[in-house]
C-alpha cells in the first residue's frame, strides 16, 4: 500500500541552535538555570537526552535556541544526522538542529527509526554541505523526503523495530560479557599481572617471537576499494569486535608485493598503534595472505608462549597502562615498535597457558554462534527498516 511522501520541511519545524558568547559568561550553577545541551551530554548509542552537565543563565535565552521535552535533536556536523529525543527542556548551541512535530503527524518512536534509517542517512549525505567536513543545515534536512503512514501503522512498525532492536542489543551485550569473562578467567588463573603476585618469570616481548622474525609495521599506503586487491587490516579494524573481513579495504597487489615482511600467515597477534592505541586482534587462518597498514604492528609468537595467552595478556590493565604511559605526545600519539618490543610479559608455565587457551577456544565457539545470530538479526532489522520506510 502506498503512503503519502512528505518533505521533512513541510511536516516538521526545523531550527538551528545558537550560543551566547562568550559562553563562560552565561554558565551558572544556579538550579534555576536553563539546561545547556551539548554533544558530550549524550552517551554513545543513546536514544534519549536526560540530563546536562551545565546550565546557562536565563539572560542567554535570546542568543540561543530553546527546546522542549519531546523535541528531536540532530547533530549537524562530524557524526552528523544522529538523532536524539530530548526528555528535558533546555537550550542548544549551533552544533544542533532541533526538529519539532508541531502538528503531531508522527509517532515519536516511528520518527526516531525513520531518522536512523539508511534511506534517510543517504539523503543526509546527499544534501550535506562541505567538501571535507560534511555539515547539515536547515535547508538540507528540509529537503529529505519520508513516507508518512497513518499513526496506527506507525505505532505497529515502531513496536516491531523496537523489538528487533532490543534483541540486537542483547546479542551485543552477550558478546561483550564473553570478552569480560575471558579477562576474569585470566585473573583467576594467573593472578594480578600488575603485581605479578605469583612471581612468574618475566621476559621482554622481543624475546618471545619466532626466530629470524621481527615485530614490524605494515604498508604505508592507505587501503582503497581496489578491485581484486590484497585485503588490508587497518588500525580501526583491529579495534572492531564486529569486523567483517569481506568489507576490508584492499591494496594494489603490485604495492603489496613490496611489503612481504608484514604479510600475514594467519597466526599472528596484531596491535593498533594509532587511534585506539593498544587494541589487540588475533589473526586466524582466514586472514592468511592479508597485509596490515602502517598503523598496525604484527607480532609472531614463538613456541615459548601461547599466542592466545599472549593476546589476552596484552589486553590486561598492566600492559594497556604501559602503552598509554609510553605514548609520545606529538601531532598524533603513536605506539612505536621499540615500545612494543620492550613490553614486559609475565610468563607462567606453558602448560597453564595452554589450559587457558582451551577455555578461550570454547568461549570463541560461543562467541561465533552469538555473532552469527547477531548478523542474522542485523540483516532482519535492515530488511524490516527497508520494507517499513520504502517510498512506493
Amino acid at each position: 500500500m502506498s503512503w503519502p511522501v512528505k518533505k521533512l520541511g513541510d511536516v516538521l519545524q526545523i531550527s538551528r541552535g545558537g550560543s551566547p558568547r562568550p559562553i563562560d559568561n552565561y554558565l551558572t550553577e544556579d538550579e534555576s538555570g536553563l539546561n545547556w545541551i551539548k554533544i558530550g551530554d549524550v552517551q554513545v548509542g543513546a536514544k534519549y537526552i536526560t540530563q546536562t552537565k551545565e546550565k546557562i543563565r536565563k539572560e542567554g535565552l535570546s542568543k540561543t535556541r530553546e527546546v522542549k521535552a519531546g523535541d528531536f535533536l540532530l547533530s549537524n556536523s562530524m557524526s552528523f544526522g544522529r538523532p536524539y529525543i530530548t526528555k528535558i527542556d533546555g537550550c542548544i548551541h549551533d552544533g544542533w538542529l532541533a526538529l519539532r512535530d508541531k502538528d503531531n503527524i508522527f509517532n515519536t518512536d516511528f520518527l526516531y527509526h525513520v531518522l536512523t534509517s539508511n534511506a534517510v542517512k543517504e539523503q543526509f549525505i546527499k544534501y550535506a554541505s562541505g567538501a571535507v567536513v560534511k555539515n547539515l543545515n536547515i535547508d538540507a534536512v528540509s529537503k529529505v523526503v519520508v513516507a508518512v503512514p497513518p499513526l496506527a501503522e506507525q505505532q505497529r512498525i515502531a513496536e516491531l523495530l523496537d523489538t528487533a532492536d532490543r534483541i540486537l542489543k542483547l546479542r551485543e551485550q552477550a558478546i561483550a560479557k564473553l570478552d569480560a569473562l575471558a579477562q576474569s578467567v585470566f585473573v583467576d588463573m594467573f593472578g594480578d599481572t600488575t603485581k605479578n603476585d605469583r612471581n612468574w618469570k618475566v621476559e621482554k616481548l622481543s624475546s618471545l617471537i619466532k626466530d629470524k622474525d621481527t615485530i614490524n609495521y605494515g604498508v604505508i599506503q592507505p587501503g582503497t576499494e581496489y578491485e581484486n586487491g590484497v585485503p588490508l587490516i587497518r588500525a580501526g579494524d583491529v579495534g572492531n569486535s564486529n569486523l567483517n573481513l569481506s568489507e576490508l579495504k584492499n591494496i594494489d597487489p603490485a604495492i603489496e608485493a613490496n611489503y612481504k615482511r608484514s604479510r600475514l600467515n594467519g597466526d599472528e597477534i596484531l596491535v593498533s598503534c594509532v587511534g585506539l592505541i593498544g587494541a589487540v586482534m588475533l589473526a586466524n587462518k582466514s586472514m592468511k595472505g592479508f597485509n596490515i597498514a602502517r598503523a598496525v604492528a604484527r607480532i609472531s609468537p614463538s613456541s615459548k608462549v601461547n599466542r592466545i595467552y599472549l593476546s589476552e595478556y596484552l589486553k590486561s590493565p598492566k600492559v594497556q597502562r604501559y602503552f598509554i604511559n609510553e605514548l609520545r605526545t606529538v601531532a598524533q600519539p603513536t605506539l612505536n615498535i621499540k615500545q612494543i618490543c620492550e613490553t614486559e610479559v609475565i610468563c607462567p608455565p606453558i602448560a597453564l597457558q595452554n589450559d587457558f587457551a582451551k577455555i578461550i577456544n570454547q568461549f570463541d565457539l560461543v562467541r561465533k554462534d552469538y555473532k552469527q545470530s547477531l548478523s542474522k538479526q542485523l540483516t532482519f532489522l535492515r530488511s524490516l527498516q527497508h520494507q517499513s520506510f520504502a517510498m512506493n
